[in-house]
């Protein structure tokens, strides 16, 4: 039976078996992957400026990304304004550095949970928190969970015995993640 995490004097420690670190250390890198892939400014000779990169800002004339992928939308999501070009512009200059930091909290979540025996401190505990939200949002995503019924019914799939569709599959790593989450920053709070 898995164990959470937990507050202890030596620091957040987790009880997560290799197998069950491997599914989240896969999920993790998944998504990052998916944003690295997505996302990524086009490889111009103005994107390749050394202070457009230092900055994370794209140059005017490289069009915001859009992406198609639900999952790249709810992760780097649009600014909500009535004012299209100013949302445009806002986007412009923090999306770079937005979607670099989400993919940055997932790698280095995923290297962190490599570790035997698993100890965080508190600030490896928040940047693996970003990751696990990340990961979470994604499953949420694919699974469709757009209201608090539909919410619900995913967390009543329980028991891999009942999984027999690829969704209920997805659903069963969303609650797992989602206990898992829980459990870290139940660990975290215990920390303040």
């Amino acid at each position: 039976m898995a164990r959470g995490f937990k507050s202890t004097s030596a620091g957040i420690t987790c009880g997560l078996d290799s197998a069950e670190l491997g599914l989240i250390r896969e999920l993790l890198g998944d998504v990052a992957q998916l944003l690295e892939d997505d996302v990524a400014a086009p490889e111009s000779a103005e994107t390749r400026d050394p202070l457009w990169a230092l900055t994370g800002m794209v140059p005017d004339s490289v069009a915001v990304h859009d992406s198609d992928d639900a999952v790249v939308q709810r992760l780097i999501p649009t600014v909500a304004s009535s004012d299209e070009a100013e949302s445009e512009e806002y986007r412009r200059l923090t999306e770079q550095d937005l979607v670099s930091t989400k993919i940055g909290h997932l790698k280095s979540s995923s290297q962190v949970l490599e570790r035997s025996p698993l100890v965080l401190d508190t600030a490896e505990a928040v940047v693996l928190s970003k990751g696990l939200n990340s990961a979470r949002l994604a499953l949420a995503e694919r699974l469709e969970i757009a209201d608090e019924k539909d919410a619900e019914k995913i967390y009543m799939m329980v028991d891999y015995t009942d999984a027999t569709t690829d969704r209920d599959q997805l659903a069963l790593v969303y609650n797992f993640v989602s206990w898992v989450q829980e459990s870290l920053m139940s660990a975290l709070l215990k920390r303040v």
